[in-house]
């Protein structure tokens, strides 16, 4: 019966060359380091050279990082109520302006519940100023580069419903439009 043979790669990555899985196996003794698997999926199978321990560690590594990548591009959502005061909608300004300059997308939602269903018009209304306020925050603070911050939230929208007509279009694009829902209204952002 024929030896198994293997692509066996060495400790600095280079190409050792086809051998049979006993040699493999003495190289990796003769040098004190393990034998392991890369892939079975190719004809010769390919094995490394290397400490078992340390390939497992990079493997797990490059793993976790690939994950969190694709956490990072998953959308974040933020979620307003019909009847929020403008504090609570100012602090939602600033965590998606965070999000925005982070390059993530944010997802925007507004959720009826009960009788706020029948006020769908309302609410639209409501989440379209709200998106102002977001075109709004991001002139104020390039405009004052970083210091729009203002004592009571009141004042600043306000303001921002004042100075309306001399904005610019804002840093965002919208990605999905305002869209009703069963539950409610939701609408996608993404920085320019």
């Amino acid at each position: 019966m024929e030896s198994k043979k293997i692509r066996l790669i060495g400790k600095n990555g280079k190409l050792i060359g086809i051998l049979p899985y006993e040699e493999a196996l003495l190289k990796a003794k003769e040098q004190g380091l393990d034998l392991v698997e890369v892939t079975r999926k190719t004809d010769p199978p390919v094995y490394k050279l290397g400490d078992y321990h340390k390939i497992q560690y990079e493997r797990e590594k490059k793993y976790k990082l690939q994950k969190f990548k694709e956490r990072q591009a998953a959308p974040k959502s933020i979620r307003i109520g019909f009847n929020e005061s403008s504090h609570d909608l100012l602090t939602k300004v600033k965590k998606i302006e965070e999000f925005l300059n982070d390059d993530r997308i944010v997802n925007i939602e507004m959720r009826l519940r009960g009788r706020e269903k029948a006020h769908g018009d309302l609410a639209r209304s409501k989440i379209e100023n709200f998106l102002t306020f977001i075109k709004d925050s991001y002139f104020e603070r390039s405009e004052k580069k970083g210091s729009a911050e203002r004592s009571e939230a009141g004042s600043y929208f306000e303001q921002s419903e004042k100075k309306g007509s001399e904005r610019n279009e804002g840093s965002y694009k919208i990605i999905q439009p305002l869209k009703r829902y069963p539950q409610g209204f939701i609408v996608t952002l993404k920085k320019n």
